[in-house]
């Protein structure tokens, strides 16, 4: 899926210095070593030598000293903001860098969020159609009350904040009722007349649940995420932290400040509600997390993140309940620190990121990675027009894994307004609200199931559509095509293995070229996914210089943690006398559920054969013959009369046996006799 797995130390500062000019960095991150953990933070900042007027803070407030990941404590990473005006960033970094205490250092990010001005002529909701809600919705029968069930999923909107009082997004809105100090079950209210839902008055936080305490307090630190009643706003106006992740409604920026509140309606709008818009996962629970202060003015960039990622999958872990997080926003530079957060997230607390893939540069397709939607373990969502057009003004690139409807998207603005915007940041959240319904679906799929599932069904006729070269598997397995993924039974998961392996007319039982095989395979269905049937396997090689003789195999069924013993179908692999050692492939073809509702099952898969140089044996001069010199210098060499420095004496082993004697030269000689 990606190739972004580490970049090491000295390119990665390198690289650093080189772009900084790029993203304007004016942060610097850096991470103390993991046997300072028990370190305070005054202990700490004796061990570094900054300047002591530089604010220093942990990255990550929501981290615990159990966040480790890899042997890398995210708890220990600090950062340094710097004035704008700093003039010696290199020379802090210099200075992080030759500290023995410290582990890493890099700059911090800056995060720019991927939206386009919005298009006021086209005003319905066109891609439900496209990525084939309505008949998603089918599975369910909605007129008769029997409604998709996401009421316990979290779709964390993480991002410039959000109108949480949207009327088409309060029913939706997450409730962390471990805060709910007066126990009637919910965290908000209207402070004035409630019919139908609809407040005739206005949408408040719980007065009586605003204690000034942090009662769930999962992190161990009472003074931290106070009356987080329904998420939390990381950076307020001016970088201090509050409850309330509503931006500023008043701001004259007000096409930027709507971003999060248009991704949180695509996320999770209330649907069949008789208002407004609808959304794929119908009433998942939107946990609003606010990472733009009010005094970016224009300049909408998202700070702590990562941090409001690590939040947001805490607290699904620790309620039971299933995070799917949005990043609608990213940047062009890679981060070690980025990477190891984000890997904590997807495999310590079971949440599942996705992110957008970005907008090109200046309305202009880019082959480019953007992060964190390049990161291994997120989903990267490119953006695509009506009818499946790609437009030519957004990211391609190799580590996308899907595509989703991007352009004239109508969802909920600030104020109780609908606004339509062009964006992959509206992309992105298409494909996390679908991830939601899936889970709805098959409440008992696990994170890896749902990824796979939901980009594997994926409709791959967009590269049919948009047939240039250069696009062809960078737009990801395709458009997102719900009707097929909640039609298609979880798919099996193949391994293969050598059962039986013979070397034909050979003397050492290794392959070399001119020598030939007999194997059989053992084929195996992996536990914890779905049953297969109607199994077809078709071998093949691509080298000229290997030629294979063997028929299709068929398994009639496999199931979930079984393996079949293919002891009647032999495969024979020939090798040619001018193959030259090393590694080569034989590979299987493997078709199933044919006959299954939603899409055919295909796998590839591959097995190494190793070729061995070849080796004369008997030949102990190297003269490639074995003739009666090659006995008469093994005899030499046994009575010591020859060095065997100046010959391949191994070659005269010929019974195998580590030793060379009067056997193996009684065995040259009879090798000189029968050819």
């Amino acid at each position: 899926m990606k190739i972004i797995k580490n970049i090491s130390k000295i390119y990665l500062i390198y690289y650093i210095f080189v772009a900084s000019s790029l993203i304007f960095a004016e942060n610097i991150l850096f991470q103390f070593k993991n046997e300072f953990i028990n370190y305070n933070k005054n202990e700490l900042m004796e061990l570094i030598q900054i300047p002591h007027n530089l604010k220093i803070e942990k990255w990550l407030s929501t981290s615990t000293p159990q966040d480790i990941y890899k042997n890398s404590n995210l708890s220990l990473i600090y950062r340094i903001s710097l004035p704008k005006d700093y003039v010696n960033k290199e020379g802090i970094i210099f200075k992080l860098n030759n500290t023995p205490e410290i582990r890493f250092v890099e700059f911090e990010n800056i995060h720019k969020i991927h939206y386009l001005p919005n298009d006021p002529q086209f005003s319905e909701q066109w891609y439900l159609n496209q990525i084939k809600l309505q008949e998603a919705l089918d599975n369910w029968d909605i007129t008769n009350g029997e409604l998709p069930n996401s009421e316990n999923i979290i779709l964390a909107a993480v991002d410039v904040g959000v109108d949480w009082t949207h009327e088409d997004l309060i029913n939706n809105i997450w409730q962390n009722l471990d805060e709910d100090a007066d126990n009637d079950g919910k965290t908000i209210e209207c402070n004035g007349f409630l019919e139908n839902n609809i407040c005739n008055g206005n949408w408040i936080l719980d007065p009586d649940d605003l204690n000034g305490i942090d009662d769930d307090n999962w992190d161990g630190d009472q003074s931290t995420l106070i009356d987080d009643l329904i998420g939390w706003d990381f950076v307020g106006e001016v970088g201090i932290s509050d409850n309330n992740p509503k931006p500023n409604l008043e701001n004259e920026y007000y096409s930027g400040w709507n971003h999060g509140t248009h991704v949180a309606g695509l996320l999770s709008s209330r649907t069949d509600n008789f208002l407004g818009i609808a959304s794929p996962a119908f009433n998942g629970k939107i946990m609003p997390l606010k990472c733009t202060m009010e005094s970016s003015g224009s300049n909408l960039t998202v700070i702590n993140g990562f941090d409001a990622m690590l939040y947001a999958a805490k607290k699904g872990y620790y309620s039971d309940n299933l995070t799917i997080i949005n990043a609608s926003w990213g940047s062009n530079i890679f981060s070690q620190f980025e990477l190891e957060i984000i890997s904590l997230i997807s495999e310590n607390y079971n949440s599942i990121i996705v992110a957008s893939a970005g907008n090109g540069y200046n309305n202009l397709q880019i082959n480019a990675m953007t992060f964190p939607a390049s990161y291994e373990p997120v989903i990267s969502v490119s953006p695509l027009g009506i009818n499946d057009n790609w437009n030519h003004w957004a990211n391609y690139h190799n580590t996308i894994d899907i595509s989703a409807p991007g352009e004239s998207i109508i969802s909920t603005s600030m104020n109780n307004q609908y606004s339509i915007y062009t964006g992959s940041s509206q992309a992105s959240p298409l494909v996390a609200s679908s991830i939601a319904l899936l889970s709805a679906n098959f409440p008992e799929y696990n994170t890896k199931q749902l990824i796979r599932m939901i980009l594997e069904t994926a409709d791959s006729s967009i590269y049919e559509i948009n047939n240039e070269s250069y696009l062809q598997n960078n737009l990801g397995h395709g458009r997102i095509d719900l009707k097929t993924s909640l039609m298609t039974p979880l798919f099996p998961k193949f391994s293969t293995s050598i059962n039986t392996f013979e070397v034909l007319n050979d003397l050492d039982g290794l392959p070399s070229a001119g020598d030939s095989i007999k194997i059989t395979l053992n084929i195996h269905n992996s536990e914890n996914w779905g049953d297969a049937d109607s199994i077809t396997i078709s071998p093949y090689v691509l080298n000229p210089f290997i030629s294979l003789i063997a028929e299709d195999i068929f398994i009639s069924n496999l199931n979930s943690g079984q393996t079949s013993s293919i002891t009647d179908n032999e495969l024979k692999i020939y090798f040619s006398t001018e193959l030259l050692s090393g590694n080569y492939y034989l590979y299987l073809s493997i078709y199933a559920n044919q006959y299954s509702p939603g899409l055919d099952y295909y796998q590839e898969l591959s097995i190494p054969l190793f070729i061995y140089d070849m080796i004369y044996y008997g030949d102990v001069n190297n003269d490639q013959n074995v003739d009666i010199m090659d006995a008469i210098i093994t005899q030499e060499i046994i009575y010591d009369n020859l060095s065997e420095i100046d010959y391949s004496i191994s070659n005269a082993n010929l019974n195998f046996d580590d030793t060379i004697n009067i056997f193996d030269i009684v065995l040259i000689i009879e090798k000189i006799i029968n050819n």
